[in-house]
């Protein structure tokens, strides 16, 4: 196996991602409710763009990644889940410094919007501050 080298690379993880967690049982249903069948190619670009840029500094993601989830009715168990499919996705096809630092964001970034999220649940009149 080698490491995360190129936006193809990317691309081919986050569509791998994407066929595991469109069928799990706790993801599934967020993500059918969330992205219609019609619209997986261009998420699947987006997605890969946020990664493309996140790992390689491309800049070829704009946008605000939070405001896109934040309205998701997703909690703990669904960010757990999320985490675990992505990291073993990335184990299972990639080693090295970049799939490390990829895992160590995803990770992060994770917890940040469960975080914030819950914050959110609990406050709803701080929506537009976030």
């Amino acid at each position: 196996m080698r490491d995360i080298e190129t936006r193809e690379d990317i691309r081919q993880l986050v569509e791998i991602f994407y066929d595991k967690a469109r069928i799990d049982d706790r993801l599934g249903g967020v993500f059918a409710a969330a992205v219609p069948d019609d619209h997986w190619p261009a998420h699947f670009e987006r997605v890969a763009d946020f990664w493309d840029s996140a790992l390689f500094g491309s800049g070829t993601y704009r946008g605000n990644v939070f405001s896109k989830h934040s309205d998701l009715p997703i909690e703990a168990k669904h960010f757990d889940r999320w985490l675990k499919l992505f990291s073993e996705t990335v184990n299972e096809h990639f080693v090295g410094p970049i799939a490390d630092d990829c895992i160590h964001r995803a990770t992060t970034m994770g917890a940040l919007f469960e975080s914030k999220m819950s914050y959110l649940r609990a406050n709803p009149q701080m929506k537009y501050i976030l």
